[in-house]
């Protein structure tokens, strides 16, 4: 740690790695910073689509009945496990979904252990909305 005994500013009792992310954060602004963080899913979501991912709804049967993304792939949160064989077979990215984003964060976390790449898109209506996947 880089402690400097005569300076007496904010960087005094921190070690060099703060001080530059500290630089970083405040040169691009308060709400540049909330983008970033942010932003970052949005950017991430957004190239798995474009490079050809494939849509993974992991919500019940009777959520999925009731309204999906188009084109998705329905495998529920807790038939995951049974079904990574298929999912690496189909060798494609995966932007999961469900209905508010905590079983898809689960299940993306599941598939990326499993050296499956896969992303967390979120609620499925919002996910249809932001990227016009809506027929």
């Amino acid at each position: 740690m880089n402690i400097h005994k005569k300076s007496h500013n904010l960087y005094t009792y921190y070690p060099s790695c703060f001080k530059k992310k500290f630089v970083f954060c405040c040169k691009i602004g308060a709400m540049g910073f909330w983008d970033f963080i942010f932003g970052a899913k949005k950017r991430q979501v957004t190239l798995f689509l474009e490079n050809g991912a494939t849509i993974l709804d992991v919500r019940s049967k009777t959520e999925y009945d009731a309204g999906a993304v188009p084109k998705s792939i329905h495998i529920p949160l807790q038939e995951l496990h049974n079904n990574i064989a298929k999912l690496k077979a189909m060798n494609t990215p995966f932007v999961v979904c469900c209905a508010s984003g905590v079983r898809s964060a689960k299940a993306t976390k599941f598939l990326n252990l499993n050296n499956i790449q896969a992303t967390n898109g979120g609620g499925w209506m919002k996910l249809s909305e932001t990227y016009n996947l809506i027929d």
